[in-house]
Parts: structure tokens; sequence; C-alpha cells
């Protein structure tokens, strides 16, 4: 491909932020401990250009959780149900809101 030192920037910088997700996850475990498709193949929690191709990767999408946030705030792509964007850690303050 002829751009391996941006490759192995982007290396740096996954390995950096999977370092910091595992910490996250730890407080707030993913549904499953591996996801796989349909055809069994197991699904990897973040493609970066190292899997595929791409040439501004860490400045236009760079990872979750981080600026320009392309892929969600969650940094472990976490959707957060409603009433708890509502109302937060407290299920009772949500039905008071509603």
């Amino acid at each position: 491909m002829g751009n391996t030192g941006y490759l192995d920037a982007i290396q740096k910088e996954l390995d950096r932020w999977t370092e910091e997700v595992s910490e996250k996850i730890k407080k707030h475990p993913e549904r499953r401990p591996e996801f796989i498709n349909t055809s069994g193949i197991p699904i990897k929690r973040l493609y970066t250009p190292i899997d595929f191709s791409g040439e501004a990767y860490l400045d236009e999408l760079g990872f979750p959780g981080e600026y320009p946030f392309a892929r969600g705030v969650q940094p472990s792509r976490r959707i957060q149900p409603a009433l708890q964007i509502l109302a937060g850690p407290r299920p009772d303050r949500a039905i008071r809101c509603l």
C-alpha cells in the first residue's frame, strides 16, 4: 500500500485505545464476550484501515468515544437506553420525569 508509517500510527493509536476501552468495559461489560455474524465469523470491536484501506482515518473518523465522535460518544459503542439518558443511573427519577 506504500503508507506503512500511516498504518503504524494507526496501530499505535489502536493499541492505546484498546487499553482504555478494556478498562471501561470492566466497569460496563458488553452483552457478550464475543460477537459472531451469521456466517460464524467473529466480529472485531473496531475495524480500521489496517483491516481495509483509507487515507484520513485518524483525522476524519477516529476512534469511538473520541473526537470527532463520528462513531458515537461511548468508547464501547454501547447505546444507552432512553430512560438512562433521561434520568441517569436512577430509574426512579425516570418514572417521575414521565
